[in-house]
């Protein structure tokens, strides 16, 4: 059973609950006569209850309904004294000066421009695509693993995978706003959407399958890969994220005239794009590497997909 659910915070609750009810009702009962007394110990006690509840015990729910009546109780004692229409007055003489009328305005229609530029530019960035295949997470397709196993150039196994009830028609709304914000006019399509493969399986299948991010890293090991900070045309761009997970490939495709570096990759079930290494939505994290081996593609990927409902295919 949870700490917050257990039999003691239970009992504490019901207990802080009974006294509130009996403080209501003697409150009510109370001759407007009377002199209250009694208003300052009993917040005492209370905060000091909660205090030692949460010491001893847990800081669950029997601490907080004690805090909470203690302070309500507080906030009563304060509100039958002049110190909220003393707070109140000064607050309201203050605001007439012309000087704090000045600085409120400062800070009121500074925060206002800045809020609606950041808002616009929260409204126009694309969405952030994540995880081992590149994908939003509300627009991953469910894989199919495949009999068939590329090799690597130590004869490591490679699984491949199919997407599971996806096609081409369907457009998420992280597709709608590729256009948009950072990336609008800084894209060059090379390949229109297709769900044959992710970036994984665009480098190094052949466009024919999908390939999990996890089974780059064996890739890199078995072909040779190293890292180059002076990358020329053809070599590799791996992308990671924040725990050094690799989520998206590339490959390097030239320079601009003035030398800025362009790589292409595939998104996701999207389609290819040429662009420069950091206008992508998926970090700011990339490597390059460079293998002795001819191209990137594993060994096993030259067939197709085998076809829908064959023995080929299991769960």
């Amino acid at each position: 059973m949870s700490p917050l659910f257990s039999p003691l915070n239970s009992y504490g609750v019901l207990f802080a609950g009974v006294v509130v009810a009996v403080l209501s009702l003697l409150s009510l009962l109370r001759r407007p006569g009377v002199r209250e007394g009694t208003g300052a110990w009993l917040v005492g006690l209370c905060l000091g209850g909660a205090g030692a509840v949460a010491f001893f015990a847990s800081a669950g729910p029997m601490a907080i309904a004690l805090a909470v009546l203690g302070g309500v109780l507080a906030l009563g004692c304060l509100l039958r004294t002049e110190a909220p229409g003393r707070l109140i007055a000064s607050a309201l003489r203050a605001l007439a000066w012309r000087r704090v009328q000045a600085l409120f305005l400062l800070v009121t229609s500074l925060a206002g421009a800045f809020g609606w530029v950041i808002w616009l530019d929260k409204e126009s960035t694309p969405e952030i695509i994540t995880g081992p295949l590149a994908q939003g997470a509300a627009e991953r397709p469910s894989l199919q693993r495949l009999s068939l196993v590329a090799w690597t150039d130590r004869d490591s196994t490679v699984p491949l995978y199919r997407p599971n009830g996806v096609d081409d028609t369907t457009l998420g709304p992280s597709e709608r706003r590729l256009g948009q914000g950072p990336f609008s006019l800084r894209l060059i399509a090379t390949g229109g959407r297709t769900v044959e493969s992710n970036c994984h399986g665009w480098v190094f299948a052949g466009n024919r399958f999908w390939l999990m991010g996890k089974d780059v890293e064996r890739i890199l090991v078995d072909n040779d890969y190293g890292l180059v900070t002076d990358p020329v045309t053809g070599d590799l761009v791996i992308y990671r994220d924040a725990s050094g997970a690799i989520v998206h490939s590339a490959i390097v495709r030239g320079q601009t005239g003035n030398g800025q570096m362009l790589v292409e990759s595939k998104w996701g079930r999207r389609g290819c794009y040429v662009h420069e290494p950091k206008i992508q939505p998926f970090g700011e994290r990339f490597e390059y590497y460079r293998s002795p081996r001819k191209g990137h593609r594993l060994s096993g990927t030259e067939v197709p997909y085998p076809p829908p409902g064959t023995s080929d295919l299991r769960l």
